[in-house]
């Protein structure tokens, strides 16, 4: 309630949750459980994970390249929020970036709703049931038609909306 429309319009720039860059890499960030709220402290520079977007879609052309620049700094999310980050590149190379007790890992993903995927002790913990049939909606879309139109992965995102906050499509083909 303190800032204008205007200093909120210019910091929006500096927070998204997510994007597409015109090399064609997507990321996008997605709420997980409570409980595991993300603080790296390794002594590198510390980075939001809204920021961290915001260096991801600026600086990499492909998944590999966001890994490795989010490796260089130690993340935080405060205000108790877990999340995970969904990042695709034009090459077709799709991934899950999670956080468990402040390590980074990866794991292959072409789907990513609200629970994790990381193998592991924590593998699937969710905030509600709706994750998991969101989920398995997408993920049968995705084996139903590997190869989908824009129309297809609209019909797919409706299919499997409920409960979620927002929805965006990126396509990496045309930008």
């Amino acid at each position: 309630g303190t800032l204008t429309d205007e200093q909120l319009i210019l910091a929006a720039h500096y927070a998204p949750l997510d994007g597409m860059n015109e090399k064609g890499l997507c990321v996008s960030i997605n709420l997980l459980p409570e409980g595991m709220e993300l603080k790296q402290d390794t002594g590198k520079t510390n980075l939001t994970i809204t920021s961290a977007i915001r260096l991801m879609l600026n600086k990499a052309a492909t998944v590999d390249e966001a890994i490795e620049l989010l490796k260089q700094y130690d993340l935080s999310t405060g205000m108790n929020m877990v999340i995970h980050y969904m990042i695709s590149d034009a090459q077709g190379k799709s991934v899950c970036v999670e956080f468990i007790d402040n390590v980074i890992h990866v794991t292959d993903a072409k789907v990513m709703t609200n629970h994790y995927l990381t193998p592991g002790e924590y593998y699937e913990q969710s905030r509600s049931q709706s994750s998991f049939d969101r989920y398995n909606k997408l993920a049968a879309a995705l084996k139903n038609t590997p190869v989908m139109a824009y129309t297809d992965v609209r019909r797919a995102m409706m299919d499997a909306a409920y409960g979620t906050v927002w929805t965006v499509i990126y396509d990496q083909q045309t930008m």
